[in-house]
């Protein structure tokens, strides 16, 4: 029986399982008779939003915008930000904003801050379900 059961073994594939995150539920492990699928997020993205707002108003003075565009970005973020605590937010107003801001943030300077928030929006709101470009 033991010989039975090793050269079954043999012929599984060696699988790796890491869990990266925090795991609740069942797992069913080394089992041929089960099928398990998964869904991985980074959170929701109205947070990731409102994270990437605040580090955009905390750039600003490493940006180097003159202090109207600056003040627009301001004002955009502000929008932004009371659209997100909302509780029924207008996806338009979001998107909208957020893509005047981008626009400021890239006409305005050539910094490599810049680029990387404003490529960090662009890819956020696409995941979001909001493109912008």
């Amino acid at each position: 029986m033991a010989d039975h059961l090793s050269r079954e073994n043999d012929h599984r594939p060696n699988i790796t399982t890491t869990f990266n995150a925090p795991v609740s539920g069942n797992i069913a492990l080394h089992n041929k008779h089960v099928s398990q699928g998964f869904t991985t997020t980074s959170g929701r993205a109205d947070d990731e939003i409102s994270v990437l707002v605040r580090a955009i108003v905390e750039a600003l003075p490493a940006l180097g915008l003159p202090e109207e565009h600056a003040a627009a970005v301001r004002s955009n973020t502000d929008v932004i930000e009371g659209e997100l605590a909302r509780r029924e937010q207008d996806s338009n107003i979001v998107k909208t904003m957020m893509s005047r801001t981008v626009e400021i943030i890239t006409g305005a300077t050539g910094s490599t801050l810049g680029l990387v928030l404003t490529g960090y929006a662009k890819e956020l709101m696409r995941n979001a379900g909001l493109p912008i470009d």
